[in-house]
Formats: C-alpha cells, structure tokens, sequence
C-alpha cells in the first residue's frame, strides 16, 4: 500500500507541470508533506524500521522533542525544511522477500 490509496492524489508527481503547480503552492505542499510525514511515521518506518531510524531520527526528534502534547508547539520553520526533505527522499520503496507456494505437485 504505498502511495496506493489516493489519500494525496491519484497523480502524484505524474508530470513535470503537476509537480511545478503542487510544490509552489505553499497549501498544496503542506498537504503533500504532511501525508508524506504521515506516511514515513505510521507505514515506511514499519516497513524498514532500520532505514527509516537512520535517515530520519533526528529529524523527528528535532520536530517531536520529548514534551507533554499540551507543551508541544510546532516550529513552523522546522515543519517546512522537513517537508522538503521528505520532498527530496528517495528511499520509499519497499520490498518484501517472500515465497508463495507453487501450484504444482
């Protein structure tokens, strides 16, 4: 399921013009980052926990430090570097080492 269920878009990075239109919008960016962010938190760092630990630790840590919810202020500048970084990753992909058993007898 990885960029699979339209939860950002069906054309996600499809064209050149998509991505111009996206990415200079500071909206649309955020909305793309932060399902991004999303994403990275709740599936990529299940998926393949020791890339994700390495390359993205700090990062979170910096922007989720350790402080009760009800202290915890988002830095707005903190938050948009991020996005681009997760803008910038290219380290999604995923593949599961499997074998289905055969058919034949």
């Amino acid at each position: 399921m990885i960029f699979d269920d339209h939860d950002v878009t069906d054309d996600w990075n499809l064209t050149v013009g998509w991505e111009k239109a996206a990415y200079e919008n500071a909206f649309s960016k955020r909305i793309i980052g932060n399902a991004l962010l999303s994403y990275l938190i709740f599936q990529a760092w299940g998926n393949h926990p020791e890339q994700m630990h390495s390359d993205w630790k700090q990062e979170l840590a910096t922007l989720f430090p350790n402080s009760p919810v009800s202290e915890a202020i988002l830095d707005k500048g903190q938050h948009d570097e991020l996005i681009q970084q997760l803008l910038r990753y290219e380290k999604w992909h995923y593949t599961l080492e499997s074998h289905p058993k055969s058919d034949r007898s």
